[in-house]
């Protein structure tokens, strides 16, 4: 290579590297290399000397669907370590509580200067990833979505054994905090209002238990046989383990008919597929959205309804991740590996939310009409745009042929069988015969 091209590579490696720091760097804590060493993500520096290039590296991977080896490899092309792929392995898992704290630093802090009166809305909502190989191996992450900041305030990786539980999050007093079905239980419902919040929260009658003043159970069948298209009341709800009474305002919103017969069919196809008898109160439970909230009567049924009705955002979140990284299933690894790769994937998701929601800034401030472009569309084409920018980091440094014996050194088989040694022996043996004849 000549040296008018050795400069062009160079500067377009330097190119790379400050549009990194621009965009990406810029948005990392000032001590990250104290934080990483001090949680054994750098714990000799012969092996990665500097916690940003591990991160650059590390993102390389998770951006992209390369192996373990094509990572040592990545890794010796931009000259931050020489380490073999077992080695990698073992880094990506010590960096788990490192990458943790990065992710909590980077994602926006709350402004409570600016939230209204009656407090902020908070999502709050939980999605699993499938891990291939054993049966029942499952990675959930639990999220707080800020909608007012439209922000994700906390998230949180678990495995399995970890169910869905609103004690996983930092509950803000005077809040109002909407979760699906799954969170739809007086403990919950209690948790939330020590902390001096409120709750929305879907449930299912099915699942739950409503009681009286008197302390006589509701008989929730007869409540829901109605013509009446809302159904407002006020109940106790039981704890299952303490037994303690959660005052409670159940609200019921009928269905339009179409999506009541939407869900009768759901319910039945469940129950074929279960091969379970399906009781009648369940399809009468199906024609109804049932919500248990602490909200008083300062709100009325429809606008606690309308609340809950921006729960739509969270998923449409989760599908946004989920689509981008082209997350379907997690390969076989071991848990701590596995935790690490989500938190890679969270990282790079906040970045592309960020620029994302400037854009939307940009667009609001030049008054143009928000309704002429898909926010899908603009999320995916920053989340292209980001992806280039953290895989252009080491493709300007390579040079397939200039680094031939590199990518020979990091990609060779080194188990070679006993019958490829063998023969290998022999043919030395050949050649040095007749070497010596023809001498």
């Amino acid at each position: 290579m000549n040296i008018k091209n050795y400069t062009t590579k160079e500067a377009k490696a330097q190119e790379a590297s400050e549009i990194w720091s621009e965009q990406i760097g810029k948005i990392l804590p000032g001590n990250i290399d104290e934080i990483a060493k001090s949680k054994g993500a750098l714990e000799r520096k012969r092996e990665v000397k500097s916690s940003t290039e591990l991160l650059k590296v590390l993102l390389i991977y998770a951006v992209s669907t390369m192996s373990i080896r094509m990572l040592a490899l990545c890794a010796s092309v931009m000259n931050v370590s020489e380490m073999s792929d077992t080695a990698w392995r073992k880094k990506i898992v010590n960096s788990v509580l490192w990458l943790t704290i990065v992710l909590e630093y980077i994602l926006p802090k709350p402004q409570t200067k600016v939230l209204p009166v009656d407090g902020a809305i908070y999502l709050i909502d939980g999605s699993s990833i499938n891990q291939e190989g054993a049966k029942g191996t499952v990675h959930r992450i639990h999220m707080n979505y800020n909608l007012q900041t439209s922000m994700m305030e906390e998230i949180k990786v678990t495995d399995h054994h970890t169910a869905e539980s609103i004690e996983h999050h930092t509950i803000r007093a005077g809040g109002i905090y909407i979760a699906d079905a799954g969170y739809g239980k007086a403990k919950s419902l209690d948790y939330v209002i020590k902390h001096n919040a409120d709750a929305i929260f879907r449930v299912s009658p099915n699942h739950i238990s409503l009681y009286d003043v008197n302390g006589d159970k509701l008989d929730t069948v007869k409540l829901l046989s109605t013509k009446n298209k809302v159904v407002d009341f006020t109940c106790y709800m039981q704890d299952v383990k303490s037994k303690k009474m959660i005052p409670v305002r159940i609200i019921a919103s009928k269905l339009p008919e179409d999506k009541q017969a939407d869900a009768i069919k759901r319910k039945k196809r469940k129950s074929s597929k279960n091969q379970s008898t399906i009781k009648p109160e369940t399809l009468l439970y199906a024609k109804w959205v049932v919500i248990a909230t602490s909200l008083d009567d300062t709100y009325t049924a429809n606008k606690i309804l309308e609340i809950y009705r921006c729960r739509w955002q969270i998923e449409l979140l989760f599908k946004r991740i989920k689509q981008h990284l082209k997350i379907t299933k997690i390969r076989p690894a071991s848990k701590k590996y596995v935790h690490a790769l989500i938190l890679l994937w969270l990282i790079i998701w906040v970045v592309v939310e960020r620029q994302t929601i400037m854009a939307e800034l940009c667009i609001i401030q030049k008054k143009m009409d928000l309704t002429r472009v898909s926010l899908w569309t603009l999320s995916s084409f920053f989340f292209f745009r980001v992806k280039m920018i953290i895989e252009s980091v080491w493709t300007t440094l390579f040079d397939p042929f200039e680094n031939i014996d590199l990518i020979f050194k990091c990609l060779q088989n080194h188990k070679s069988s006993r019958v490829t040694q063998y023969f290998l022996c022999h043919l030395t043996n050949f050649i040095a015969i007749n070497t010596r004849l023809a001498a």
